[in-house]
């Protein structure tokens, strides 16, 4: 387990366990001073563009939210947090990277992509009416029927 980084106001850090959400540290807690464990308060742009700030905690591999307890408000309505908010606006640092896809959803695109192949390269096979064609008839077949007996007086 990797110890605690050393953070402190205005740096960036990454936060969940692929830090794909980036945020700026605006205050660190000594150990006792906050009643839900947190670490520091960071703020961070929401995937509305949204300036937000909430407590973290190191969790000993990486930085996540603190559950429960105080879920965060609008940064930019907090006069003291301008400074941090000012630092995620002007910044061209993506704060919200898109979740690389897992290697269940990649396994599965691959066999959608190949179906939609194995699709493509079959030939075109006509499609049968789906009213079935009649039966031939029974009624006229020239071979049953009686042949007329030859005329009388007529060689054959």
């Amino acid at each position: 387990m990797p110890p605690k980084p050393s953070v402190q106001p205005r740096e960036w850090i990454g936060i969940g366990k692929r830090g794909l959400l980036k945020g700026v540290v605006c205050t660190v807690y000594e150990p006792a001073e906050h009643p839900q464990r947190a670490d520091c308060q960071v703020v961070f742009l929401d995937e509305r563009n949204r300036a937000i700030n909430r407590d973290v905690r190191w969790s000993g591999a990486y930085w996540e939210f603190i559950v429960g307890g105080d879920l965060g408000g609008y940064a930019d309505r907090y006069d003291w947090l301008q400074p941090y908010v000012q630092i995620l606006q002007a910044s061209t640092t993506p704060k919200v990277q898109p979740k690389r896809p897992t290697r269940a959803a990649k396994k599965q695109q691959k066999a959608k992509k190949a179906a939609t192949k194995r699709k493509r390269m079959r030939p075109h096979v006509p499609k049968i009416s789906e009213t079935p064609a009649a039966p031939p008839s029974t009624n006229h077949v020239p071979w049953t029927e009686p042949t007329e007996p030859p005329e009388s007086g007529t060689p054959t």
